[in-house]
């Protein structure tokens, strides 16, 4: 993935804002490395996050105290349970070591919602606002989430956790869009179904509850009442 300085910058200080507006004891800060990790193997990957979480703890910028990061792009809840693990190795006396990470899995330490958290929390964003009777009479839409219709763009845990949740909730999702192709059907698209789906062949190509599109951008411009951009830029 392409990572720069200068993003890495406006994503530290996003983070100070939104630590300070909830009142964590944390100035906030952003990390990353400048790999795809698609094209390393297991191996490498976790020699990658062994060496990273080393040099961070050594110069002091990984603790329970200073900071604790959590999964992002290209990282897993192995990736936070290798960084954990490493830091537990360079400072073997630090009784609070599990909570060096977020984002672990359960078994050493992890919390339940977790992964769901970022897609859960745009769920709530969006019904609260459609509660609205004030912002739903300015689009032209009735108060509730129950019958809107719902486009996404990116099915990872953010696409699919808001979908899953909302979905629930009585908005039909009739768009999904990935990288590599989409899906439509007006009458509904049941995520967790298209879910399945896409982990196991990797594409949308062949998926037998919607019509598949080569051109997501046919997709993504198609009629709808809401509009989730859950993709990576």
């Amino acid at each position: 993935m392409d990572v720069d300085m200068e993003e890495v910058e406006a994503l530290a200080t996003l983070m100070t804002i939104k630590n300070a507006i909830v009142s964590l004891p944390f100035g906030g800060a952003k990390g990353g490395i400048c790999v795809q990790p698609k094209d390393l193997s297991p191996y490498e990957l976790e020699q990658l996050t062994r060496r990273y979480a080393l040099e961070l703890a050594k110069h002091g910028f990984l603790s329970p105290a200073i900071d604790c990061p959590g999964p992002d792009m290209g990282t897993s809840e192995r990736t936070m349970a290798i960084m954990m693990d490493s830091y537990r190795n360079y400072n073997p006396h630090d009784s609070n070591s599990l909570g060096c990470v977020t984002g672990k899995p359960k078994d050493v330490g992890g919390i339940d919602g977790r992964m769901e958290s970022t897609g859960l929390g745009v769920y709530y964003g969006l019904r609260e606002f459609c509660k609205s009777e004030t912002w739903m009479e300015k689009a032209g839409l009735a108060t509730g989430l129950n019958g809107k219709t719902c486009i996404i763009q990116g099915l990872g845990a953010v696409g699919y956790y808001f979908g899953k949740f909302a979905q629930k909730d009585g908005v039909k999702i009739t768009g999904i869009l990935e990288y590599n192709g989409a899906i439509y059907n007006e009458e509904g698209i049941d995520i967790n179904d298209a879910k399945v789906w896409f982990s196991q062949n990797g594409s949308f190509v062949g998926y037998p509850h919607a019509q598949s599109y080569d051109d997501i951008q046919e997709i993504i411009t198609k009629p709808c009442d809401v509009l989730v951009p859950a993709a990576t830029e």
